[in-house]
């Protein structure tokens, strides 16, 4: 017999144990994890255009130039330095403000002329300024404005839920995982006891052969049933072995690590509640489902976006500035406080595309999207139905099957004490007990088999439902 799993160094796992570790360790929720971070980081971006923007500049210049003026020869050399600051901001009103303060002088090293070579005085000029531009039509509305934000955030709403979505398959998965190991240990388990009790009968019918009770044949037909023991126990063992492979990658563990498995599974859970509440806490639920809702709220709102952006642009701008010009920086502040020297405006500008191809064939794909995405939300909703449907069907059944397969083993083991009383009494013969050796294993099988789907049907019904934890 081939010793697949030592318990030495071996992997003691609940059932708890294994579904926290696949919350952690699994690599399509650790995969999800970097998804939301990278969303949060696209918010964090998305939100950009409305920081405040201030900007600075300064520079010192010189320039020697010689010019002629209807027939006047001129030459200058000067100098001059600027310092420039400006507060900006744009809201999500669709205005522009800015601030700006400036401050530059200018000074002659030389001014010659034909009628004068005196130099002219030094100057200093200030200035402080607030522009303001306002959408009118198109960008005028704060949700327009704030599409990339909006976008932004549903889009971190959709890695949240698919992160949910894939924490609960992950969850299901290694639930299964688990009790499909589990079962294929009682496989095995079975495998070892019909193997020694065919070995046992092997005994037995050798005495008996022995005695000339019975004939040589059936002591053929026991060993042959010895051999189909071990190619099964065999074939049981080798399945254990995959399912566990399985198991450790659901985990994040390393392929061929042993395995102990220390939880048994659970008393049968209550009958599920009435198929439509049921199939109306699926609906809330799912995250599958609750991603798609996402996107169409999304194609909704850009939709409407898309129906606002085919206004022209129509934008108003207005300004007023003070400035104050002096031979001395101190008195060109003062003068600028007077606020003697103020300039303004006050303007529209109008752009109007006139085929506007563009943004027509945003709203068309607009949609199209949103068509598309309600198709698929209703296609889901129906698939979630049905699938609540048949795990209900699967959990009755399963619930019948594991009462049936409890009462017919009973009775398999009943049936194989008469037989081997019988053999012993001479009045049956071995293949009547082989018989009853194989439908006992068979029972024992089914009762398993039953146990588990029952089990793996209710953790994908709570999968569905968004519901499945670590508990």
């Amino acid at each position: 017999m081939i010793l697949l799993f030592s318990t030495a160094w071996a992997l003691e796992l609940s059932y708890t144990d294994a579904l926290e570790q696949a919350s952690e360790r699994n690599a399509s929720v650790a995969e999800a994890n970097t998804n939301i971070d990278a969303a949060e980081a696209t918010l964090l971006s998305a939100r950009g255009p409305f920081d405040p923007t201030l900007s600075a500049s300064t520079g010192w210049y010189g320039s020697n130039q010689e010019q002629t003026f209807f027939g006047f020869s001129t030459s200058d050399a000067t100098r001059s330095w600027d310092f420039n600051v400006a507060l900006s901001q744009f809201m999500v009103t669709g205005t522009r403000v800015s601030l700006s303060m400036g401050a530059s002088s200018l000074r002659y090293l030389s001014f010659e002329t034909a009628l004068s070579d005196d130099l002219p005085p030094p100057s200093w000029s200030t200035d402080l300024r607030i522009e303001l531009s306002q959408s009118l039509l198109e960008g005028l509305r704060p949700s327009s404005n704030s599409l990339g934000i909006r976008t932004a955030k549903r889009g971190l709403s959709i890695a949240e839920a698919r992160k949910l979505a894939l924490r609960q398959q992950a969850l299901s998965d290694t639930a299964n995982a688990y009790w499909e190991l589990w079962y294929q240990r009682q496989l095995v388990r079975i495998a070892e006891s019909s193997l020694k009790v065919v070995q046992e009968q092997k005994r037995v019918v050798q005495a008996l052969v022995e005695d000339g009770r019975l004939a040589t044949v059936e002591q053929t037909r026991v060993e042959a049933a010895e051999a189909d023991a071990q190619r099964s126990l065999l074939e049981a063992q080798l399945a254990e072995a995959t399912t566990a492979d399985g198991l450790l990658l659901l985990l994040g563990e390393r392929p061929g690590q042993p395995v102990e498995l220390t939880s048994e599974p659970p008393p049968l859970p209550e009958s599920p509640p009435e198929l439509a509440s049921l199939t109306e806490s699926v609906r809330q639920g799912s995250p599958d489902l609750l991603v798609l809702r996402i996107q169409l709220e999304d194609a909704r709102f850009r939709l409407s976006d898309a129906r606002h952006r085919l206004l022209p642009n129509l934008d108003g701008t207005a300004s007023y500035g003070i400035s104050g010009y002096e031979e001395g920086l101190g008195k060109s502040f003062e003068e600028l406080g007077t606020a003697d020297l103020g300039s303004w405006t006050v303007g529209a500008a109008l752009n109007v595309p006139l085929l506007n191809r563009a943004d027509r064939g945003a709203l068309g794909q607009g949609e199209a999207e949103v068509a598309r995405l309600e198709i698929q939300v209703q296609s889901l909703e129906d698939s979630l139905d049905q699938q609540v449907r048949s795990l209900v069907g699967r959990i009755r059944s399963a619930r019948q099957r594991v009462e049936l397969s409890e009462l017919d083993l009973r009775l398999r083991r009943e049936t194989l004490r008469a037989e081997q009383a019988r053999l012993a009494e001479g009045r049956a013969l071995q293949k009547d007990v082989l018989a009853a050796i194989a439908d006992l294993e068979r029972a024992e099988i089914q009762a398993q088999r039953a146990r588990i789907d029952h089990l793996q049907a209710w953790q994908n019904l709570q999968r569905l439902r968004g519901a499945l934890d670590t508990q």
